[in-house]
């Protein structure tokens, strides 16, 4: 049974479901890699405090593990720059895909005068990620566990009860074709971000809701989102999704120093 999990920019990250889930992750076992994700550092926000928090994670309690990071790391491609080259060297694999925050073109910040828009930004930002070592592709953890980036964007016609561009949070968290990409690779668990809306909960599939009434089966896939803008620098921890044997269970949240 394979594992994935999938990256998309401000939504992110996706897994198979396995027999062989486990509840507990203190601890990985022995030269086994977890799987840990985070969204929303935002490490240009004033006062300094979430940038700090990526300077306070452990340099060698997670050097064996992967880190997804969900998007909207910073505005600017200097501080995105910055978190990810904090990042690199404490994880063996780091994951990211740019949110919106990362494809914006401040006005008058510096990127207006080094990019002529949010594409070449963008394209700056992915050669500088494979500078720095970070993945933005598929990554297989260990056999059948991939870690598998999806880049989409939200649209207002995802709000299927009313499609019209609007305020409401539900027209900025997601589109259609996202969804048609998670169901043709039959993954069980999804990271996203970019609503500080932390959640980790279970929903049924789109081919489920088809066939339920008829069949009565039901197949799910978990979504998770853990941003670091909702938690705060002070106490948050990094979110556990794989503990080294299984499917970590919901709420799994270790410290950044490792103990």
């Amino acid at each position: 049974m394979q594992e994935r999990f999938q990256p998309t920019p401000s939504s992110s990250s996706t897994s198979s479901s396995s027999s062989n889930s486990s509840s507990s992750s203190s601890s990985s076992s022995s030269g086994s890699s977890r799987v840990f994700c985070v969204s929303d550092l935002h490490v240009d926000k004033a006062g300094g405090a979430n940038m700090s928090w990526l300077q306070r994670i452990s340099s060698s309690a997670f050097r064996n593990d992967v880190l997804i990071v969900a998007g909207d790391v910073a505005d600017t491609a200097a501080a995105v720059a910055a978190a990810l080259k904090l990042l690199s060297p404490r994880f063996a694999r780091v994951v990211w895909l740019p949110g919106n925050h990362e494809a914006w073109l401040r006005p008058g910040s510096s990127d207006c005068a080094h990019y002529s828009d949010s594409f070449s930004k963008l394209l700056a930002l992915r050669q500088m990620a494979d500078e720095c070592g970070v993945d933005v592709g598929p990554v297989e953890v260990t056999p059948g566990l991939i870690v598998l980036p999806l880049l989409s964007w939200y649209t207002a016609t995802f709000d299927t009860s009313d499609p019209r561009p609007g305020s409401e949070l539900g027209k900025a968290m997601g589109c259609c074709e996202l969804q048609l990409q998670l169901e043709q690779v039959s993954s069980a668990v999804h990271v996203y971000g970019h609503s500080h809306i932390n959640a980790d909960m279970v929903l049924p599939t789109a081919a489920a809701l088809k066939s339920m009434s008829s069949t009565g089966s039901s197949s799910s896939r978990r979504y998770v989102q853990y941003a670091l803008d909702a938690v705060g620098a002070e106490s948050a921890g990094l979110y556990c999704l794989w503990d080294g044997r299984g499917l970590a269970a919901p709420g799994t949240v270790l410290p950044i120093t490792g103990l």
